[in-house]
């Protein structure tokens, strides 16, 4: 190849000189064109007989708010080698690249990937990514590849709350966390069970808000649908596609227990809430929606249990025994039939005494 390269250039200069000859161009001009003619022949060998292998990176997206692959493509113009690859990242901290992956490709080349994971991604910022690769004396080095990671989400909205208009329509209203501009986005679930998992199929709205904002607007539903009872959740998410954990609205059911000579109040308070995972492009799907306790949610985000359910019950001793006679009355009215009778015997038998006396 590298006598191919000297025949031809030689040829390309002998056509030059006789080109010249017959213009009459000056000697100087001459020179130069030789000199070029000379180091492009150089850099020409040079490639030549330069590395065999070729690695290129693909751009990752910005930004990453979760695992992600280094796709990179490895080509051996030798071939039959097995190529080993090595990848290196440097994350905000490091002072240089850290290796995090290495492995190898088929003989000749292929295309494969890094994963860069919770490992890998142990902070927010900025990382860059190349790609080493070898095969016996050969070796490549990648282009600097960039992205920016994000795991914080924006801030759990404050509340959401329903209020029945019509056996078919109800006005939600919501308002979003004060979480210093990191909400830009709001996304509305309904179902008609208490328990239920948000995905697309039950997402009624998405709503471009912003931070420690209030939104209101109606849920129409037709068909079926009408006279249902559905219970909604709210949750944010940031600029990156983080989301906040769900939202929804607080359900208090009251229920009457009547004892023998007592009545009992059982009050249940429900607040449906969640957690939220994977990416939060058009509602992100997976977070669930479960019971969890009013006590629990006193004591602040991340803290109880979920999935319980608070019971409070409050017996009234005092007022048991008059509120249970009462609601004895009211369900019994033939009571009342025979304390009115009753008393109407008592007066005939008094007024006949007073006239026998008489």
């Amino acid at each position: 190849a590298s006598v191919g390269i000297i025949g031809s250039l030689l040829l390309t200069m002998g056509g030059v000189l006789r080109f010249m000859k017959k213009r009459k161009i000056s000697k100087s001009l001459l020179v130069f064109v030789t000199l070029f003619i000379l180091a492009a022949g150089q850099l020409t060998a040079r490639a030549e007989s330069s590395n065999n292998l070729v690695v290129r990176l693909e751009d990752p997206a910005i930004p990453v708010i979760g695992d992600f692959n280094i796709t990179f493509v490895v080509m051996d113009l030798v071939g039959e080698r097995t190529i080993a690859y090595e990848c290196f990242k440097k994350s905000p901290s490091d002072s240089g690249y850290v290796s995090f992956d290495t492995g190898s490709t088929i003989a000749g080349g292929d295309t494969n990937n890094c994963l860069v994971d919770e490992n890998v991604l142990d902070e927010d910022g900025t990382y860059y990514f190349k790609v080493e690769v070898s095969a016996e004396s050969d070796s490549a080095v990648s282009e600097e590849v960039s992205t920016s990671y994000d795991s914080e989400g924006p801030g759990r909205p404050k509340y959401i709350e329903k209020d029945k208009k019509t056996s078919c329509k109800n006005e939600i209203t919501l308002k979003t966390a004060d979480d210093g501009d990191e909400t830009v986005r709001v996304e509305v679930y309904r179902s008609d069970e208490m328990e239920f998992t948000v995905k697309d199929s039950n997402r009624i709205k998405s709503k471009d808000l912003g931070s420690d904002e209030k939104y209101t607007f109606i849920d129409e539903f037709s068909g079926d649908d009408c006279g249902k009872k559905f219970y909604y959740g709210v949750r944010a998410f940031d600029a990156s596609g983080n989301a906040s954990k769900v939202r929804s609205e607080e359900i208090t059911e009251t229920t009457t227990v009547e004892k023998e000579g007592e009545t009992t109040i059982e009050t249940e308070a429900y607040i449906v809430s969640g957690t939220s995972v994977g990416t939060g492009e058009e509602g992100a799907e997976g977070a669930e929606v479960v019971l969890e306790s009013r006590e629990d949610e006193d004591k602040g985000e991340g803290e109880g249990d979920e999935g319980s359910v608070l019971g409070t019950s409050e017996t009234e001793e005092t007022k048991g025994f008059l509120q249970g006679l009462q609601n004895t009355l009211k369900t019994k009215w033939w009571l009342w039939g025979l304390g009115l009778l009753f008393l109407i015997i008592i007066a005939n038998v008094v007024r006949r005494k007073k006239a026998n006396k008489q």
